[in-house]
């Protein structure tokens, strides 16, 4: 099939060197496998283990064109049951591989094994990672068990993160590494594609002293957006056209959190990380700053709502005009006691008493 090759990212997916080819009922299909399992990262000078899939944080670009179907097989080698969402992909008559555990199947159990089997149609772009991607996520100090755990316990959202990450590098002081340099030649026109891999946080995103043109989100084109600033959800992406018009120098690539946990502590200090934007011709031996973006403030709705009511389809959808049947939708809300354990305080739903 002749298309253009497009570069997919999944954030809990990581792919063996090279896929190997399957003929499936006459269908050519790129079958990976993957193995699950617990590594030990150090961030925040803390080392606890994380999941991730063959051992790599984050891992390698599983690439396809539209139109290919994907065999990926999963080996679960973790403690604890999981289950891989393949964000961002539209999942047509594949509904089952969307994969939100209980939802559309049940999730793989330690030691088990699972194959996963859909096909990429009319999506074109990055869905987690592309060519040049910032990746924007949350850091714990706790393992990814007790996080979770104790908001099912105590009835709020899950806890905000101890610090966040750009492309590895932590908002807080403690690092392995230095800050992620993406280096541009003077007039250069990229493509910057930026993902919000934080499963919990909105997150605006600025680079100093450059404009940003949206030009796609979630592998989908949209009508350019020029803006200073972006606003994404958890797991959403962007694709952004910068141009290096500026003068010779570096300039942090910005991402701060977006509050919109009501009564959720935040602090600047440890919900801001940056990565750095540099010109290849700038003398590193002479040590300058680099220039720091101006970032809305942790609670500027009015930023977010102006950013996110832009996005347009970028040609026209037809849709039905036409109405001759109505439909009528039930919608159910299901509320469980929640029993508080001994100083932990418990979830109260007015009206209802603890059996």
């Amino acid at each position: 099939m002749e298309t253009n090759l497009r570069v997919l990212k999944l954030t809990a997916i990581q792919t063996s060197s090279s896929p190997k080819e399957t003929q499936i009922s006459d269908l050519l299909a790129l079958e990976y496998k993957t193995k699950i399992q617990e590594t030990p990262v150090t961030r925040l000078c803390r080392t606890h283990n994380i999941i991730t899939v063959n051992g790599q944080f984050p891992g390698p670009t599983l690439k396809v064109q539209n139109g290919d179907t994907l065999v990926v097989k999963v080996l679960n080698s973790a403690r604890s049951n999981v289950t891989i969402h393949w964000h961002g992909i539209r999942q047509m008559r594949t509904p089952w591989a969307d994969s939100p555990k209980y939802v559309t199947q049940c999730p793989i159990k330690p030691g088990g094994t699972y194959t996963y089997w859909f096909t990429i149609e009319n999506q074109e772009g990055a869905l987690w990672r592309g060519n040049l991607a910032e990746i924007n996520r949350e850091w714990w100090n706790r393992d990814h068990i007790s996080v979770p755990r104790q908001a099912i316990f105590t009835g709020p959202a899950p806890n905000v993160s101890d610090a966040y990450i750009i492309c590895n590098y932590s908002s807080r002081g403690a690092r392995t590494q230095r800050n992620v340099r993406s280096s541009v030649d003077s007039g250069d026109r990229i493509i910057l594609r930026i993902i919000n891999a934080a499963l919990n946080q909105q997150l605006f995103f600025a680079v100093a002293n450059h404009r940003l043109t949206v030009v796609a989100a979630d592998a989908a084109y949209t009508k350019p957006i020029t803006t200073s600033t972006l606003m994404l959800g958890p797991g959403q992406t962007n694709d952004v056209l910068l141009t290096a018009d500026q003068t010779l120098g570096r300039y942090y690539m910005a991402a701060r959190a977006y509050a919109t946990i009501q009564n959720a502590p935040f602090t600047t200090t440890t919900t801001t990380t940056t990565a750095i934007l540099e010109y290849k011709s700038t003398n590193r031996r002479v040590p300058t700053r680099p220039t720091l973006p101006r970032l809305p403030a942790n609670k500027d709705t009015a930023t977010a709502t102006s950013f996110t009511t832009q996005f347009r389809s970028h040609s026209r959808v037809k849709v039905p005009t036409a109405i001759n049947e109505n439909l009528f939708f039930i919608v159910g809300l299901g509320l469980s006691i929640v029993h508080p354990d001994p100083g932990v305080k418990g979830l109260t739903i007015p009206g209802l008493r603890p059996a």
